[in-house]
């Protein structure tokens, strides 16, 4: 088993990496930076180093989410309907 822990910069996601970590439990985290979840094709490539994957990348800052819409929603709707997507195909 590898996991593949998204948005590891966060606070969910590195108190996430931590715990597996310490459970002995082989994993390794991207941030937005290093693979954008709502690319595809960077999606795919990461499923192919990992079996299982769980997603704490979030745009959530909900003031300027107002004005950054398209952040907002490449966070929080298209990444996590790519990676369902992905993971769904690649089993």
């Amino acid at each position: 088993m590898r996991v593949w822990v998204t948005g590891s910069s966060g606070q969910v996601g590195q108190v996430l990496l931590k715990a597996l970590r310490k459970r002995g439990i082989d994993c390794f985290g991207t941030s937005h930076a290093e693979a954008d979840i709502a690319d595809e094709a960077a999606v795919r490539a990461q499923m192919k180093e990992s079996t299982h994957v769980v997603n704490t990348a979030a745009y959530c800052e909900v003031d300027p989410a107002e004005t950054h819409r398209e952040k907002a929603f490449r966070a929080n709707v298209l990444g996590p309907t790519v990676l369902a997507k992905v993971a769904k195909e690649t089993g």
